[in-house]
């Protein structure tokens, strides 16, 4: 694992550090489990709701605002692990950025 000053999705660990196996006896090596994590994911969802009651009958409206991902911080996907990738060690993906969705429901 890199020192988190210098990782960057370029190079988020030393591939040079990790081999293939070739002992058909231990294919998966001997490297101990939950050896490296992967980025911390920060989200926040916001809801926003407001139902309004109509001077006719008993109708109503209600209006939504939904925002997913509120702050816009950037979240990356975990680093390639496949070591037969020409982008292993490399951060390719991010997940969605803010996404904003607005609704109004008429209710009869």
């Amino acid at each position: 694992m890199l020192p988190v000053s210098q990782q960057t999705p370029a190079a988020y660990f030393n591939a040079a550090m990790v081999s293939v196996p070739t002992d058909v006896t231990h294919p998966y090596g001997d490297a101990g489990r939950n050896i490296a994590s992967s980025n911390s994911l920060y989200n926040l969802d916001l809801g926003i709701h407001k139902q309004f009651r109509l001077p006719w009958e008993d109708k109503s409206l209600e209006f939504r605002g939904e925002v997913f991902n509120t702050l816009n911080k950037t979240n990356f996907s975990p680093a390639n692990g496949d070591a037969s990738s020409s982008s292993f060690g490399k951060i390719t993906a991010t997940f969605p950025a803010r996404q904003v969705q607005f609704a109004l429901r008429l209710m009869f």
